[in-house]
């Protein structure tokens, strides 16, 4: 007899916590929390500072092209006078610098030049 009424005490006290979670879960958004939850802060830049940000993003987002067109007769000069030197990146830059593709190991392409025209944002 104490172990069915010690069993129905457990499967009451069971029966309360569901209920009990059931009920959490189905009300908790209307549970008031004690956590204080700030306001968002806006920032903003004053009018001058936007004004000068716009006009200096203006003047930076104009694109400068500039078209070469360079061809075989010109590459020829160039390599006479050693100011070219083929199977680097930037084929004209002084003799000194190691700019070269990787991989090239300093073979010299041979040939036809360039005969289209290459665009450089300088």
């Amino acid at each position: 007899m104490v172990s069915s009424i010690l069993k129905n005490a457990i499967m009451l006290a069971l029966l309360i916590i569901i209920i009990l979670l059931i009920f959490g879960i189905f009300f908790y958004n209307n549970i008031p929390s004690n956590k204080i939850v700030p306001d968002k802060v806006v920032l903003a830049l004053p009018e001058q500072l936007q004004q000068e940000l716009d006009t200096t993003l203006e003047d930076e987002q104009k694109e400068v092209l500039v078209t070469y067109v360079v061809k075989e007769n010109d590459l020829n000069v160039y390599q006479r006078n050693k100011a070219y030197t083929p199977g680097k990146v930037d084929p004209f830059v002084e003799a000194g610098s190691s700019d070269s593709y990787p991989g090239s190991g300093g073979n010299s392409t041979t040939g036809g030049g360039a005969t289209g025209g290459g665009t450089s944002g300088k």
